[in-house]
Formats: C-alpha cells, sequence, structure tokens
C-alpha cells in the first residue's frame, strides 16, 4: 500500500523531532578526550607505562542502580582499571549494575567507564568476570559449554569496549581439571579474535587469593603461556571456622608474619612462593586494599590476638562482612580519640586501632608500613601494584586530604624497577669479587654508577648489629646505601649481601641457644626486605674463644642455613687469629652450612705489635715477619690445610 506524500513528510518531521528531544534527555559524556588528568598524577602514571610496571585500580559500584561518577579520573595514575564484577554463568553474563547497558541510550556505565581510555594517561579498562556459584561450564564432560562461555566472553569483552578480562574465580576453582580446559579454550578464543579484527590482542589476567598459593602454585607455570598477568589478591579474610566470621583478627595485608599474624597471611611469604615455582616475577602483580577490617572484639588477657565477637555493620555502603571504607574511619584518627595511636607492627607492617571494643586495621596513607609494602614490591621487582577499590579509598575528599589518598600516595611513592640480573657471569670465567661499603664510616653518599661492571661480583653493605638486646635495624649508612643500590639502574649488578657484626661478647651470646633464632629471624627477615642476596657474619672483631663457643658457632651457622635454603648466600668472615691461634674451629663442618669463609686481609697487622708493618702481607717467606702465617699466603694455607675447599676460601683487604 502506498503512502501519500504529504503523509510521508509528516512522518519524516515527527522522526526529526524525536530525534531532537532525544538529543535533550542525553547527558554528556563526563570523559572527553582532550581531558587531561592533573599534572601530578600524569608525571606519575609515565613510570607505569607498558613493559616498566603496572598499577591496577579497580571501579566496583556498591549499588547497581546508579551511573557511575567519574569525577575523579583527574587525580588517578593508573595503567589498569578493572570494572566489576560481571557474573558469568551457562547461558550469559550477569552485568555489575542494572546501568551498563541502556536500552535505547549510548551512554550506559560500560561506555562511560571505558572512555576513561581516551584522558590523557590512556589506561587499559578491563572488565572483572567472576564464575556464578551454579555454573557448570567447568565439567570436562561438557566442552561444548566450555567453548560457547568461553566465545561469548571475548565477544562481550571486545564489542563494549574492554581491553582485556579480569579473572576473579573462587580459589578452589584453580585447582579443578576444568579450569585448566576452560583457560586453554579462552586463551584459544582470544588469538582468533585477534587474528579475526587484525586489532591488539585482549590482556588476560587471573586472580589468586595470597592464602591459597600453596595449594594452587604447581599449577600456576602452565598458565604462564596464557595470561599477561597473575595477580596476588591479599585482602581475602582467612577464619579458622566455618562460620562467616573470623575467630581472630587479622591486619589488613600483612607483609610478615608476627606475633599477631600467622605465617598462611604473611604477602611477602606467598609471592615469593610463587615466584619460586617459575612464574616470572614481572607477570606477579601485588595487590594491596584500601578497606577497612573492623570487628567487635572480647577481652582476652591471655591472647595476643584480638578474639571477634561480632562484625561492623557499613552505614555509608551497607556490607555486613566487617568492611569500612578509608573514608569511614579516617575521622577516628582526628576525632575526640585522636590519644588513641595506631598500633604499628613493624614485624609484619601492619597498623590497626582499638576504640573500647571495636577494631580496625587498614592502610593509612604515607605510614610507614604502608610505604615500607611499596618498596618491598618495588625492591623485589615484581610486575606492579594493586590497591581495591576506588570505592574503598576516599573519592569525595570527606577525610579533607585530597581525592584518593591511597591512589594518590602509590603514585607518588611507589618505584617502577626493571629487572636486573645479579652476580657474576660464570659462562664468561668471572671469579669471585667482594667489595665493601659501609657508608657510616665514609659519613658520604656513595655513586654506584661510577662501578665498571667487572669489577665487583659482591657487594656487601654495612652494617647491622648482632646485639642481642637492643636492636634498632639498619644503621642510617646501610639505609642510604641500600637505597642507592636499589635505585642503581643496571642490567647486570653485584650480588646484594647484608653485613652484620658485632663485638666477641656479642657474638657468643647472639648464637647461644635459643637467643640464636631470634638473630636468625632478624637476619632472614632483613634479606627479604630488602631482596637482598645473602648474608656476611662479620667477626673480624675477633674469634669465638673455647671450644663450647665454636660448637655453637657451627648450630648457629647450620639453623641459619636451613632458614635461608640455599638460595641465600652466607659468608662468614674472621680475623687471621681465628685460623692461626685458635684450633677450635671445626672448619669442616662449617663449610656445609656456607657459601664463602673470608679471611680478612687488614686484621693482619696487630695493635699489640712492638714494630709496624704491612697490614695485608702477600707472602709468607719475608724474613721481616715475625709471624708468616699472618700473611695471605698464610692464612690460605692454613685454610686449605683445615679442609676448606679452595672454591671457599676469600681473602678480604
Amino acid at each position: 500500500m502506498a503512502f501519500p506524500l504529504g503523509k510521508i513528510f509528516q512522518l519524516f518531521l515527527l522522526f526529526l523531532f524525536a530525534l531532537s528531544c532525544e538529543a535533550k534527555k542525553r547527558l554528556p559524556l563526563e570523559i572527553e578526550p582532550e581531558f587531561r588528568v592533573d599534572e601530578v598524577s600524569e608525571q606519575n602514571a609515565l613510570k607505569f607505562e607498558l613493559d616498566k610496571c603496572a598499577f591496577y585500580c579497580f571501579f566496583v559500584p556498591l549499588k547497581d542502580n546508579v551511573q557511575i561518577d567519574l569525577h575523579f579520573y583527574k587525580n588517578i595514575s593508573c595503567s589498569d582499571i578493572v570494572y566489576g564484577f560481571a557474573e558469568v554463568n551457562d547461558n550469559g553474563l550477569k552485568l555489575p549494575t542494572k546501568l551498563d547497558l541502556i536500552p535505547h541510550s549510548y551512554y550506559g556505565n560500560f561506555k562511560l567507564i571505558t572512555s576513561l581510555q581516551l584522558i590523557s594517561t590512556s589506561p587499559r579498562v578491563l572488565l572483572g568476570m567472576k564464575m556464578a556459584s551454579n555454573a557448570h561450564f567447568l565439567d570436562l564432560k561438557r566442552p561444548e559449554l566450555a567453548q560457547n562461555v568461553t566465545r561469548r566472553m571475548v565477544f562481550f569483552t571486545k564489542r563494549y569496549g574492554f581491553s582485556g578480562i579480569f579473572l576473579k574465580f573462587d580459589s578452589d576453582v584453580l585447582l579443578t581439571p576444568g579450569f585448566e580446559q576452560f583457560v586453554e579454550l579462552l586463551g584459544d578464543e582470544i588469538k582468533k579474535e585477534k587474528k579475526r579484527s587484525g586489532m591488539r590482542k585482549l590482556r588476560l589476567i587471573l586472580s589468586i587469593s595470597s592464602n591459597w598459593v600453596k595449594y594452587v602454585y604447581r599449577r600456576m607455570p602452565k598458565f604462564d603461556a596464557y595470561f599477561d598477568a597473575f595477580y596476588l589478591w591479599a585482602g581475602e579474610i582467612s577464619s579458622n571456622s566455618e562460620f562467616p566470621i573470623p575467630s581472630v583478627a587479622v591486619p589488613v595485608d600483612p607483609l610478615h608474619n608476627s606475633e599477631l599474624v600467622p605465617l598462611k597471611d604473611s604477602l611477602a611469604r606467598n609471592a615469593e612462593h610463587l615466584a619460586g615455582s617459575g612464574v616470572p616475577r614481572k607477570k606477579i602483580i601485588i595487590g594491596l586494599s584500601t578497606w577497612t577490617r573492623s570487628y567487635f572484639i572480647r577481652k582476652n588477657e591471655e591472647s595476643k590476638m584480638p578474639e571477634v565477637e561480632s562484625l561492623v555493620y557499613s552505614e555509608d555502603s551497607g556490607q555486613t562482612d566487617g568492611t569500612l571504607g578509608y573514608h569511614e574511619v579516617c575521622h577516628l584518627l582526628d576525632s575526640k580519640n585522636k590519644h588513641q595511636q595506631l598500633h604499628y607492627d613493624n614485624r609484619s607492617e601492619t597498623t590497626s586501632l582499638i576504640i573500647e571494643d571495636q577494631w580496625y586495621s587498614f592502610n593509612e596513607p604515607e605510614h610507614a608500613a604502608f610505604i615500607h609494602k611499596l618498596d618491598w614490591i618495588s625492591n623485589h621487582e615484581f610486575g606492579g601494584i594493586g590497591l581495591f577499590s576506588i570505592q574503598g579509598d576516599d573519592p569525595l575528599n570527606n577525610c579533607t586530604r585530597g581525592l584518593l589518598p591511597l591512589h594518590r600516595t602509590v603514585g607518588d611513592r611507589f618505584k617502577c624497577r626493571r629487572g636486573t640480573k645479579r652476580g657474576n657471569l660464570e659462562q664468561l670465567g668471572e671469579c669471585t669479587r667482594l667489595c665493601f661499603l659501609d657508608l657510616e664510616e665514609s659519613r658520604n653518599s656513595f655513586a654506584f654508577e661510577q662501578l665498571q661492571p667487572g669489577w665487583c661480583s659482591h657487594m656487601i653493605l654495612g652494617q647491622a648489629s648482632v646485639n642481642p638486646y637492643v636492636y634498632s635495624g639498619p644503621s642510617k649508612g646501610m639505609n642510604l646505601a641500600l637505597k642507592l643500590y636499589n635505585d642503581w639502574e643496571r642490567e647486570r649488578k653485584p650480588f646484594l649481601i647484608i653485613s652484620f657484626s658485632g663485638t666477641v661478647e656479642q657474638w657468643r651470646i647472639a648464637t647461644a641457644s635459643p637467643t640464636r633464632f631470634i638473630l636468625i629471624e632478624r637476619i632472614r627477615h632483613l634479606l627479604d626486605e630488602h631482596n637482598a642476596d645473602g648474608v656476611e657474619l662479620n667477626c673480624a672483631n675477633g674469634g669465638l674463644d673455647g671450644p663450647n663457643n665454636a660448637y655453637q658457632m657451627n648450630s648457629f651457622l647450620a639453623d641459619l642455613r636451613r632458614t635461608l635454603g640455599w638460595k641465600k648466600q652466607i659468608l662468614i668472615s674472621l680475623n687471621p687469629i681465628s685460623f692461626v691461634d685458635q684450633l677450635n674451629f671445626d672448619f669442616a663442618n662449617m663449610v656445609r652450612s656456607v657459601d664463602y669463609i673470608v679471611a680478612i686481609g687488614y686484621r693482619y697487622h696487630r695493635s699489640t705489635n712492638t714494630h709496624t708493618g704491612h697490614h695485608s702481607p702477600l707472602f709468607k717467606n719475608s724474613t721481616l715477619l715475625n709471624q708468616p702465617k699472618m700473611t695471605i699466603q698464610g692464612t690460605l694455607e692454613e685454610l686449605i690445610y683445615k679442609k676448606v675447599p679452595r672454591k671457599k676460601a676469600r681473602k678480604f683487604y
């Protein structure tokens, strides 16, 4: 049936009017290509460029019926932003909010969040996905279902402008055979999509709960070919019971174990465990939390760890699992309770606060505990850092410290370190060359850049004390030397060795049982904190006299080796008097625990001598020497005579 020309013209006018009305209803995009972040954030973002390191941020709406607000975008320096989480089931995806895709509208939340890729720092925006509890696509007997699910995931991600997929599946799922099949199918589908479109390949990230690493680490290397990064999720709350309420209050993001933190919750231990499995460090992202753990606790004088009675309810977010946003607790440090100081556990690098019967633990911006975590991640040359989430920080400046203070601290303080190789080039036949630096004595700085690559195989930095009664950490000089070494950028650097020294009496007490384990833990902690390759035990002030003390030293070395394992080097430096005058050392047993026995050459000249002489003579056949053994030749022969292998005997001038 044909329409009259006048009728068609009227319909056309109505169509134009409808378009104009729709245009008036549309909200302008909050992000435009020409918009730039603030200058500081833009400078910070430069260090999070591709192939340097990553900074993962998370935008996870707390309500599913509102349009997201992106006013904070000028203050972020993230390399990757994860939006989520979509729930993957057998038939499709349940979106994070009801407004992600608005029918007949261009301005849904998906469009808004992916438009962040247009700002001047160009972060990648990834779609976070988790598995529905009733899904069956990991069933090995249903490969067709898994194929359809992976195809749908990839199509959906690409269709709506995301740069990749962030998988956050339950940790126990990672152990199932079906997950391996699923990953292979998902990886193949991503490759097919790249080939079809000719565009950049979608990124694929796997999230792993920190306290599940000990169960899943053996399987991770086989997934290396499929995933661009492995995100270590440290914010999971572990429980000793079957109930959702934990039995004890464990602080947020503990770096190491302590009296307040079980070993299984140590972020450092779990991260190193994952790296030791064969997963490249540059692919491991260490995730921290912006959220606060908050509980009502019961008083128990016998327990060092607070016992949880119930969870604190969040009036702001409506969460009932005991998590509060940083903006909900920051006022506790500035209100009438400001006399209540944060409890800083410097062993685990955590902070907590108790006000009456309520316990809180959170990461405080610029606090030493938070900065030490950033430094540890950086010094160990992992692939980057993450913060979960923007909503848990202070996106509205309620704390009056600026927008997103935790994210801003990461942007300001975190340093990307490219992977370096350390030590000898054994294939070129290089020998061991020990260099020693003690800025406490020189009282000056040092330019590592002036060292030529072949000068030192080991850089020994001094000094930390073995005093069993007082320990204030490394000296100022050592801290400065460690910072200068870590900031030194070179493709290959000497092994980093941290020196511990003390008097004869201090060594005697520190290596006795059971105080030796305090010193061993102190050494382990310091090596781990600074990613050092080993320890030098400097006994140059005199050997331990007496057969009991010699046995005591060997027992200490054996326990130290068991604690550090064989990936860390142990050097023991002794005064030459220990080789010549004191015959109590059992060198045959000592060499089983140490990598090198070092004779301190500058100790050859005794202060009690009646005449002067060279402090480190080379040969023993001079008629001017009244103690031929107190020469480099003499002590080396003495070491070899005492069953020390030639490859373990070293001189230090």
